[in-house]
């Protein structure tokens, strides 16, 4: 199968330590502080359709989250 993904199936979000959340794109750029995490998530739609098992479409969904620390002070 093609699997060609558009910007439009990533999603890029911050979510800050004090429960706020900003979209990546948006104006102005948010400020990343120790602790933030970036979560991506990609959404796609796979054709599985075949000559002789039709199978139909399959949406896929994968999110992952990582915690950014710009530094560590001891």
């Amino acid at each position: 199968p093609d699997l060609s993904l558009t910007d439009g199936d990533i999603e890029v979000t911050y979510e800050h330590t004090d429960g706020s959340t900003t979209t990546c794109g948006t104006s102005p750029a948010p400020e990343i502080r120790d602790g933030d995490r970036i979560v991506v998530t990609v959404s796609y739609t796979l054709d599985l359709d075949m000559p002789l098992v039709p199978l139909g479409a399959l949406d896929l969904d994968a999110t992952d989250e990582r915690s950014i620390y710009t530094g560590i002070s001891p």
